[in-house]
């Protein structure tokens, strides 16, 4: 572990270059030739808790520990000062675009013009303490999702552009700890504090497309990330596993909430998961006592006897009574047991693949990406570690599974 604190990472927008604030300094690290970083130093007093770099241009934004309130635009091939903002109160968090730069306050929101910092809207907020928010990077829209209130996982979607609101989703019942938007603006990826499972919605009608579960234990999530052709979503978090789930590559259905079902579930009929799906909502259900079995479809019993065909001994309702008993168990009594237990039990490997790190509660960061070797294209997984390690994984984009860890690299020198 490094012996100089890190104080924040962050990613550009493709995944090439990390960008690193310490208690010392802020650089810029190529993923691509991580063996040779390109650094760019302030001094060895001025810290950066906030440092993220537009793209592949040199314009970055800084925000130094001693200035909280302060923020800064700097050339970085220059190595100049190009302009400076002073807010209220200090700086939680930092977005850039090519069309506009989102700086988040905990009560307020101000959308800049990437152009001219003069040219400014301000947008009222309930408290926001943690600095949740994300903006998308392209598309028809430009959007920005925030909670929309401290207490809920209520989320505000606002056109930056048209100055309008086009959304409030409630997402869950505990606050929102993390957002994320592919770069289209097409998806938007939730989770809470509880850090259960991720919600994957259309940002512009509100409906949940995706639920996605991570384990049963509780956790804080760091981070999320879409692949760049949104197939992928993985997911950091204090727990030490990296979950990288696969969304369905069939057309996105903004009228259905897609829940996973169990491994080896026969496949449910048109009318059964048309009454499913509309009374699914983003909020995970729970109960107090074991269900009771409902009635059956008649074409479901067809698809379970075609599913089950030379098999003996199986009826369809008491198929689906002891899964729904099952899934009480695992509702109410699974999250009592200790997490190493509980986490084995209910699965947490529904991700596609897994990155098992050396570490528990080390916040991390990571990207998705694609290198391009002799023998074609191959998945790659980058984890930027708050310990000063930059961890370069392969990812077997057709077959998952656990990922292989290619090359360790250390971000900060000891």
């Amino acid at each position: 572990m490094s012996s100089v604190e890190i104080l924040h990472m962050s990613f550009n927008r493709d995944g090439t270059s990390l960008s690193v604030g310490t208690v010392e300094s802020c650089f810029h690290l190529s993923v691509d030739a991580p063996e040779h970083p390109e650094r760019l130093e302030y001094g060895t007093n001025l810290g950066s808790r906030i440092v993220t770099r537009l793209g592949r241009s040199s314009l970055v934004a800084l925000v130094f520990v001693h200035t909280p309130r302060k923020l800064r635009i700097f050339n970085m091939i220059k190595n100049e000062e190009i302009c400076s903002q002073l807010y209220k109160d200090s700086i939680l968090g930092v977005r850039i675009t090519q069309l506009k730069m989102v700086v988040c306050l905990e009560h307020r929101i101000y959308i800049h013009s990437t152009k001219n910092m003069q040219d400014c809207d301000v947008k009222g907020t309930n408290p926001n303490p943690r600095g949740v928010f994300s903006l998308s990077e392209e598309g028809e829209r430009l959007l920005l999702a925030f909670p929309a209130t401290e207490t809920t996982g209520e989320i505000q979607v606002f056109d930056v552009v048209s100055k309008t609101t086009q959304r409030l989703i409630k997402a869950f019942e505990q606050p929102l700890a993390n957002l994320q938007f592919n770069d289209q603006g097409t998806l938007l990826a939730a989770s809470s504090v509880e850090g259960t499972h991720i919600v994957v919605l259309n940002p512009l009608d509100g409906r949940c497309i995706y639920k996605l579960y991570r384990g049963y234990s509780s956790v804080e999530v760091y981070h999320m990330c879409f692949s760049k052709d949104d197939v992928f979503l993985a997911v950091t978090s204090s727990n030490p596993t990296i979950h990288i789930f696969k969304l369905d590559n069939a057309v996105v259905d903004n009228n259905n909430c897609k829940l996973e079902q169990e491994h080896g579930a026969p496949p449910l009929s048109p009318t059964k998961r048309n009454t499913i799906h509309q009374s699914a909502t983003c909020e995970a259900s729970s109960s107090s006592s074991p269900p009771r079995s409902s009635p059956v479809d008649e074409s479901d019993k067809d698809a379970l006897a075609t599913s089950n065909s030379g098999e003996t001994g199986t009826d369809y309702n008491s198929y689906y009574s002891l899964n729904s008993w099952i899934g009480w168990a695992k509702s109410t009594i699974v999250p009592i047991l200790p997490s190493n237990i509980s986490e084995s039990l209910t699965g947490t490997n529904r991700a596609f693949a897994t990155i098992r790190m050396p570490y528990k509660d080390v916040r991390s960061i990571v990207a998705v990406t694609t290198s391009y070797t002799e023998e074609g294209p191959e998945g790659r997984v980058i984890v930027g570690a708050y310990d000063g390690l930059i961890y370069i994984y392969k990812f077997k984009k057709d077959v998952g599974g656990e990922c292989e860890l290619l090359k360790q690299i250390e971000a900060v020198g000891k």
